[in-house]
């Protein structure tokens, strides 16, 4: 696992409508390709990222019980029964981690 220090986006990248950090480049410049999952600790729990604003992350999380506890609302779409969402102010965030799978 990897662990972004801030939020700023590395030299010549930048953030597109999702948060998410790019830059365009020729697959024959890169040495290695992954699959990034993002994840934010937020009291206590690591939980997925959905989405990523300029203030805040849209946080998932499955379990009634603990969704219940960090008072997150059931999804509106039924494409989504069982998940639980909310949007926290990044200042809230303990953390922010991402786990990298080669591909």
């Amino acid at each position: 696992m990897f662990v972004r220090k801030g939020f700023d986006a590395p030299n010549d990248f930048e953030i597109n409508e999702k948060g998410n950090f790019q830059k365009l480049v020729n697959r024959g410049e890169l040495d290695e390709v992954y699959y990034i999952r993002q994840f934010a600790k937020y009291k206590g729990y690591t939980l997925p990222i959905w989405e990523s604003g300029d203030e805040k992350l849209l946080l998932g999380e499955g379990s009634y019980t603990i969704a219940k506890e960090l008072e997150f609302a059931p999804s509106d779409l039924p494409w989504e029964r069982g998940l639980y969402k909310k949007w926290v102010p990044r200042i809230d965030i303990e953390e922010i981690v991402e786990e990298r799978t080669p591909l």
